[in-house]
């Protein structure tokens, strides 16, 4: 099938990459009150653990989905180009480093799946969606929308492939692992 899209409302992410840090959650770091906007984000100096866990909730009045939803601050192992893109980790031996190329992953089929809520510089830390629903309410740049598929998601699990058609990740049907459930197939 061609590559194709589905919606971010019909996406509900598995956090894969460890529990939250209970004393980091429900609150946005310090900034302008997004996670994009947060002055931890898209920086050369981590101002967190790396691999740090936060769990919050997307109210859906205002963007999105209603319910819980898990951003990790991860490092960007190279420059990233839009928010939304998907991402996996990437060949080195850094574990929460990712990428969005599948030339450069680990595995061009994953269940460690991070969405970038912003453009990134490479080599710099920042926070990624992995878990809940979409934090569109949450993030000043475009999280709602169409995501990148493989034109293979049906309403069931789903995991991070590479989306040939653009030589970029995005989602498909997952195999065995999964990174999340899609709520309907893709368009």
């Amino acid at each position: 099938m061609a590559d194709s899209t589905i919606d971010s409302e019909l996406i509900l992410l598995h956090n894969n990459w460890g529990p939250p840090d209970h004393g980091q959650s429900n609150r946005i770091p310090d900034g302008d009150g997004t996670w994009d906007g947060a002055d931890s984000h898209n920086v050369e100096a981590a101002a967190y653990p790396i691999g740090t866990v936060v769990k919050c909730v997307n109210d859906g009045a205002s963007a999105g989905q209603q319910g819980p939803y898990e951003m990790a601050y991860l490092r960007a192992e190279e420059a990233i180009a839009a928010a939304k893109d998907v991402c996996s980790p990437g060949a080195t031996d850094d574990h929460f480093s990712v990428s969005d190329d599948p030339d450069t992953v680990l595995v061009a089929t994953s269940a460690m799946c991070a969405v970038a809520i912003s453009a990134m510089t490479a080599q710099y830390y920042g926070w990624f969606w992995v878990g809940g629903v979409c934090p569109e309410a949450h993030v000043t740049g475009t999280m709602g929308g169409n995501y990148r598929t493989d034109g293979n998601v049906a309403i069931g699990p789903i995991d991070v492939k590479d989306v040939a058609d653009e030589d970029f990740l995005g989602f498909g049907a997952a195999a065995v692992d999964s990174c999340g459930f899609a709520y309907s197939a893709d368009a």
